[in-house]
């Protein structure tokens, strides 16, 4: 997995590009200035939200509609 950060013409503006090589599965977190984390899953080329959650069972988590 390699990533680099890209910057648009506005150096404060920019996104990460994450290459997952010849990985077939895995999981990016985010995590925003508020240290709020995000997460998706990779799997068969496709990038889906999916819940971070640091409770003992799932029915604990306050994830929304993920």
């Amino acid at each position: 997995m390699n990533c680099s950060y890209e910057y648009d013409q506005d150096p404060r503006y920019g996104w990460v590009s994450v290459n997952m090589g010849d990985k077939k599965e895995g999981l990016i977190v985010v995590q925003d200035e508020g240290g709020v984390c995000y997460g998706f899953t990779y799997s068969d080329g496709k990038m889906v939200a999916t819940c971070i959650c640091n409770a003992y069972s799932k029915a604990e988590c306050g994830c929304g509609l993920y």
